[in-house]
């Protein structure tokens, strides 16, 4: 269970990065901006990680906690650009 909510978070991860506005999409090759649903992924991997935390090594627990920084951190950074 804990691998695959693992890769989950990683695909969550990259659905922020593309919300955000700071990749473009595969797909298209297009940049799409969607903050809301940037702010649910966020949230989900927020969760998620709180949830794996307790069963990882401590070596694993230092990348899950930057991992929601980061996008933390860049969700607030896009959010002031008009």
């Amino acid at each position: 269970v804990y691998s695959v909510l693992a890769l989950f978070l990683q695909e969550l991860r990259s659905l922020a990065w593309l919300r955000m506005g700071l990749v473009a999409n595969p797909s298209t090759g297009q940049i799409e901006r969607d903050l809301e649903q940037a702010r649910v992924a966020i949230d989900t991997v927020t969760f998620l990680a709180k949830q794996i935390e307790p069963v990882v090594s401590p070596d694993e627990r230092l990348p899950l906690k930057a991992l929601v920084s980061d996008l933390q951190i860049n969700f607030v950074e896009q959010s002031k650009r008009p």
